[in-house]
């Protein structure tokens, strides 16, 4: 294979990443889950919601794991981290054994080759050969326009949906560290899928946890000093499978050192897949 052919591969594969990481954090589903209640969603009240968390999501930081398969060749794997930024920026960091580095700052293309002390460059839109492609990297992507979409007929036995818990307090001043907690009981087998976490300036700590009925407990996120621009949503590598009857709950811990008391409030977007009963 080519540079020039592995390069146009990899980014056609940004665009998977991309919209993989939309999907669950928009949570693209006929049904949304607000506070345990289901609500009938259309295609195109699917499809507005995630034109707009497309349009609201700046960055995302992504770990991958691919396959590449050549006729005539065995198959090899390769993993790294990837992330992107608004408008048309990225990095692809690409594990051993094969180390190597694609970068692009929104108008060219870099492709840095350890083993040949090489970089190559090319023009990001000549690269991608998709004026698609290039709407989506540059932030200007609209998925009406540039996609086909229709739900997945026959309907499957299970649904996507989202589970939001809130907790909100009015923490008093000069307070060191003050708990918030909310907490339900999921009603069905689950598979968890990501998590994205809203919080204030302020948060000492966020713990999504769930225990499940034998009386095990998984922390599925611990995070201490989110700065505002805390990567989300956090996606399982595996979905993480939590019975009927586990307790699911978010705590939150805040400080407020001003001289005022202060709302605050914690907010979990659970995306997940249930079993229909």
């Amino acid at each position: 294979m080519t540079r020039r052919k592995f390069l146009e591969k990899m980014l056609k594969s940004i665009l998977s990443v991309l919209v993989i990481c939309l999907v669950a954090a928009a949570s693209v589903h006929a049904e949304t889950m607000v506070s345990g209640a289901p609500v009938s969603k259309d295609l195109k009240q699917v499809l507005d919601r995630l034109q707009r968390h497309y349009h609201d999501t700046n960055s995302f930081t992504a770990k991958f794991n691919e396959e590449i398969a050549t006729v005539g060749a065995p198959k090899k794997n390769r993993t790294g981290t990837v992330s992107f930024r608004k408008p048309g920026r990225m990095r692809w960091e690409f594990d051993d054994p094969e180390k190597q580095t694609i970068v692009s700052d929104g108008e060219t293309l870099y492709s840095y080759d350890p083993d040949l002390n090489q970089v190559v460059e090319s023009p990001l839109k000549q690269a991608l050969k998709s004026s698609s492609a290039t709407s989506f990297l540059l932030g200007i992507g609209n998925i009406n326009r540039d996609f086909k979409s229709a739900f997945a007929h026959p309907a499957t036995p299970t649904g996507l949906v989202d589970l939001i818990l809130d907790a909100k307090a009015q923490v008093p001043a000069a307070t060191l560290s003050r708990k918030l907690r909310a907490e339900t009981r999921l009603t069905a087998d689950t598979d968890a899928l990501a998590i994205r976490i809203e919080f204030q300036s302020g948060v000492q700590s966020v713990e999504v946890s769930a225990r499940r009925p034998d009386g095990t407990t998984e922390v599925m996120l611990f995070a201490k000093y989110l700065r505002a621009d805390w990567p989300t949503p956090y996606i399982f590598k595996d979905p993480v499978h939590l019975p009927k009857g586990s307790e699911l709950s978010v705590t939150a811990y805040y400080a407020n050192s001003g001289a005022v008391p202060l709302a605050f409030g914690i907010r979990m977007t659970l995306s997940k897949v249930t079993a229909r009963t």
